[in-house]
């Protein structure tokens, strides 16, 4: 009897994952530096945003990973 899990991410959901990390890590690294440390700030705190989303996406995709550094209600 073959039954999925369906909470186990799909290829594609972990590749889009790990890119979406990867944008964010060298957009970082290219305003780190490429911008005036005033604006570096600003798209600083924007990205950390972003990669708080990202970190959301990640605890979904692989909850027994996450239980820890996570907030389940």
């Amino acid at each position: 009897m073959n039954r999925t899990d369906t909470t186990e991410p799909t290829k594609k959901q972990t590749y889009t994952l790990f890119f979406n990390i990867a944008v964010m890590i060298s957009s970082f690294a290219i305003a780190l530096v490429a911008l005036p440390q005033e604006i570096f700030f600003v798209v600083a705190v924007i990205i950390l945003f972003a990669l708080r989303d990202i970190e959301k996406d990640i605890s979904r995709a692989f909850p027994s990973r996450f239980r820890m550094t996570t907030s389940i209600k």
